[in-house]
């Protein structure tokens, strides 16, 4: 399952405030020939309610919330297709086999809401992979599509193609418009799954699309009504702007979506800090940036945080040891905190030593470090699931002490909101569970 869903990078460095050990609670965790019984697993009872349960300290009920089943419990199931997409609101199964092309959208715990079936009449091309975006919308996320028409030459007539950009309602998957954007010359379409570049990108409001021709120029949509305007050069979505270069990434130009108006330029060849607005802002062409919310973003070695609407670059949190390049952070953008999982070498035998640590984004403050963590999965207000070893632990984002942990999972799938999706590939399904406070 090629899920495209937040993983995790990551550091080690030393507590910056210490706290008390937290009692970890019991998980619910099933075992491994439990998990794949036939068993209807969306049955399980919630939490019990006995004498001996409501003698838990009162600090770990949240009165705001809903009363909800334990943590790592299965909570429901999905049909396992080739890509997964989604957010806390919705969830969608992407399906680019030729013979059945199609994209479902459900519920976060599994409830069926709508089929989109391709069109694939002759000369109509959906490569799925890579032209199926989630647009944020409330109260549910909507589907934005890439696909195209390739028209065959005619006596002296040559060959053209067409593209045309479709946004659906995901709750429902009615179409709620279709454009045909541009259209060129040839018998081939530029749209390649396999090239390393994304064809499309989408802005993290979900109000914009962006769409880049082979020509050099894009096209620029608004998703909410499909009109569309060109840049005389190659953009992508970065945050909730845009970001335009015509000198293969040298110089680069940070746009208003809703003006098109530049907001300021990048030219590596005369800034002088380090690292460059311009190393920050080419990630974002081939889909690597690293978007910390709408507004700031990462920069590569994650000691640096760029401010999208003016070009500011501030010092980020300062990491001691080895962060991968390729690897992306986990923010929670509602605590303003980012968290970093890497590994320094031990100074005895040289082997490395794994670790998490938690960062505060407005004072770049290292808030707390748990040792033995090899990946972070995801994080919420209240909590961040972990992977140690060949289980699953979920922390307190608080102080880093452990809530609960499991070794029924064991890999770090994709998680949206609450729950994780787990791949059963003995299966055929995917398990939903809920992992996150």
């Amino acid at each position: 399952m090629n899920a495209k869903a937040s993983i995790a990078f990551c550091i080690v460095t030393m507590f910056a405030t210490s706290c008390a050990p937290r009692q970890t609670q019991p998980s619910t965790d099933l075992p491994h020939d439990e998990m794949n019984a036939s068993t209807d697993f969306t049955s399980i009872s919630p939490p019990s309610t006995s004498s001996s349960a409501q003698q838990a300290p009162s600090s770990t009920v949240r009165p705001t919330q809903p009363v909800t089943k334990p943590l790592f419990t299965r909570v429901g199931q999905i049909p396992e297709d080739a890509d997964l997409l989604g957010n806390e609101d919705g969830v969608f199964t992407v399906n680019n086999r030729w013979d059945a092309r199609s994209v479902t959208s459900y519920s976060p715990t599994g409830e069926l809401r709508g089929i989109l079936n391709y069109e694939l009449s002759a000369g109509v091309s959906v490569e799925a992979g890579c032209t199926t975006f989630l647009l944020e919308h409330k109260p549910f996320p909507r589907i934005a599509m890439l696909s195209n028409v390739e028209q065959p030459p005619a006596g002296i007539q040559p060959g053209k193609v067409e593209y045309f950009v479709s946004v659906y309602d995901g709750e429902g998957m009615q179409q709620i418009w279709k454009k045909k954007v541009f259209e060129e010359e040839g018998d081939s379409s530029y749209v390649s799954c396999n090239d390393g570049e994304p064809p499309m990108s989408v802005t993290s409001d979900g109000k914009w699309i962006v769409l880049p021709a082979r020509n050099g120029s894009s096209f620029i949509l608004d998703a909410e009504s499909g009109d569309s305007r060109t840049v005389e050069s190659r953009a992508a979505a970065a945050g909730n702007y845009l970001v335009a270069t015509q000198d293969w990434y040298e110089e680069i130009t940070t746009l208003d979506p809703a003006t098109l108006a530049p907001l300021y330029h990048s030219s590596s060849t005369t800034e002088s800090s380090s690292p460059k607005v311009t190393d920050i802002l080419d990630d974002f062409f081939d889909g690597s940036g690293r978007t910390i919310d709408g507004r700031r973003v990462l920069s590569r070695d994650g000691n640096n945080v760029l401010d999208l609407a003016n070009g500011t670059v501030s010092t980020g949190p300062i990491f001691h040891g080895s962060l991968s390049s390729q690897i992306p952070v986990v923010t929670e953008p509602a605590s303003n905190r980012v968290y970093i999982n890497t590994f320094t070498p031990n100074s005895e035998d040289y082997s490395p030593g794994f670790g998490a640590t938690a960062y505060d984004l407005s004072s770049n403050e290292a808030l707390w470090m748990q040792p033995h963590i090899e990946d972070i999965c995801g994080a919420s207000p209240d909590s961040v699931l972990v992977r140690a070893g060949s289980q699953l632990a979920v922390l307190s984002a608080e102080n880093g002490d452990q809530i609960s942990y499991t070794a029924a999972l064991s890999s770090c799938d994709p998680v949206f909101g609450e729950f994780m999706y787990v791949s059963e590939d003995d299966q055929g399904t995917i398990g939903i569970y809920r992992v996150l406070e």
